[in-house]
């Protein structure tokens, strides 16, 4: 379509049709290197399709993979912990545990220093959770209706 629109306005640049395929190819792309560009109103608005085509075949799917793989390492690093806390409560032998920690850490291609923060925010959480537990044996509930029938004023 670029050649039989743009042929006989500019038989030097669409002079034929392997040249108006690399054109409509660069536009596709969104590279626009600007050394063949359309000059009649038709082939403006087929550089402005294809442009708009392009940005769909290229651009929109890469931000949708780059945001699904965003979601995919935030899953993994949290599962990572999740099984770092499991490590914790099972109480797992150190040397196994560390076996584990440095083979997930590998596959998740985490770095020394995001190891240690999530080993430490799921000891922090193991933490928290030992002293929850320890802390609900020692609840004492009150009933202000008994204890105003002990006192006498009721």
């Amino acid at each position: 379509m670029g050649y039989l629109f743009e042929h006989d306005a500019q038989p030097d640049k669409f002079e034929n049709i392997p040249q108006a395929i690399y054109w409509a190819v660069v536009t596709l792309a969104s590279v626009g290197y600007g050394d063949i560009s359309p000059v009649t109103p038709m082939g403006r608005a087929l550089t402005v399709v294809l442009a708009l085509i392009g940005i769909g075949i290229f651009a929109i799917p890469a931000g949708l993979l780059a945001s699904a793989f965003s979601d995919q390492l935030r899953i993994d690093r949290e599962d990572f912990k999740r099984r770092l806390l499991h490590a914790y409560e099972g109480g797992n032998s150190a040397a196994r545990a560390r076996e584990l920690i440095a083979a997930e850490a590998e596959r998740l291609h985490l770095s020394r220093d995001d190891v240690i923060r999530l080993t430490n925010e799921a000891k922090a959480e193991f933490q928290a959770r030992q002293r929850e537990a320890h802390g609900a044996g020692r609840a004492v509930l009150i009933d202000p209706a008994q204890r105003m029938a002990r006192v006498g004023r009721y």
